[in-house]
């Protein structure tokens, strides 16, 4: 089993990393996500083209789980596609792999701006005992 994390998102459980390494019973890759709380639009040009079903929708997170020999087998790509490739999951369903979705956690939140560090420890304080 491989583990993939992108420390991006330091808020990860172990309960997380338990249930994306257990869905690998069934699958050759799980992956933690949870359902878009906003409204998700597709825009072309600036203008609205499409109003997307949220139903079936998830916003994926870290950490991944995926079995050795299938991530191994998805990175066999030429450099094109490894460069646009979003996170590894994607790599294993460009070569036909399953990738189950397991439970994310909305706490579970990626740190990429200045604002989600300072979220990032009042999530943490709230654990804190008084």
């Amino acid at each position: 089993m491989v583990l993939v994390h992108d420390a991006a998102r330091p808020l990860a459980t172990a309960a997380l990393v338990d249930r994306v390494l257990a869905a690998l019973l069934e699958a050759d890759g799980a992956v933690p996500g949870v359902p878009p709380a906003d409204t998700i639009k597709r825009v072309e040009n600036g203008v609205v083209a499409e109003t997307l079903d949220r139903s079936s929708l998830t916003a994926v997170q870290t950490p991944q789980a995926f079995r050795g020999g299938a991530i191994r087998r998805a990175y066999d790509r030429p450099p094109g596609q490894l460069a646009a490739a979003t996170d590894c999951a994607s790599l294993l369903e460009a070569a036909g792999l399953t990738v189950a979705v397991v439970e994310g956690e909305r706490r579970n939140i990626k740190v990429t701006e200045r604002e989600d560090l300072a979220y990032a420890q009042w999530l943490l304080e709230l654990d804190e005992p008084a």
